[in-house]
C-alpha cells in the first residue's frame, strides 16, 4: 500500500545575506500521528484551522467525491465541496454553528478543492 503524501508550499523567503528561497511544492510523507501536519486525536490531517475549528479529510476518503470534515472538541460535520457546498452529516453541531460553518466552507472551497486534489493525486 503506498503511503499518502501530504503537500506543503514553501513561500520565498529572504535570508539575511540577502539570498532568496524561492516558492516550491514539497511532499511529506503522512505517519499518522506521527506527522506534524495531523490532528493527533483524530487521525485527520488538518488543512486549515479556524478558531475552534479543524478542517481536513481522511486518506480513507478516496473514492468519495471531495468534501471537508470539521471537527470541534467532540462535535463532527461533513460538508461535499462539489458539485456544491452542502452539509453530508454531522454530530453535536448546532444548527447556527452549521450555518456558520457552510459560510466558511463556502469561503474556502476552492482552496479546500485544492488540498483535495493535491492529496488524492499521489
Amino acid at each position: 500500500m503506498k503511503t499518502p503524501v501530504i503537500q506543503a508550499r514553501i513561500k520565498s523567503l529572504k535570508c539575511r545575506e540577502g539570498t532568496r528561497i524561492e516558492t516550491s511544492l514539497v511532499s511529506l510523507p503522512f505517519y499518522g500521528t506521527s506527522n506534524a501536519f495531523n490532528d493527533v486525536e483524530t487521525d485527520m490531517p488538518i488543512v486549515l484551522r479556524i478558531g475552534p475549528y479543524r478542517f481536513g479529510f481522511f486518506a480513507s476518503d478516496i473514492g468519495e467525491p471531495p468534501h471537508i470534515h470539521i471537527r470541534r472538541e467532540r462535535r463532527k460535520a461533513k460538508f461535499w465541496l462539489f458539485p456544491e457546498v452542502r452539509l453530508a452529516n454531522s454530530e453535536r453541531f448546532a444548527m447556527h454553528e452549521l450555518r456558520s460553518l457552510r459560510k466558511i466552507v463556502v469561503q474556502h472551497r476552492v482552496y479546500f478543492l485544492e488540498r483535495w486534489n493535491e492529496f488524492f493525486a499521489g
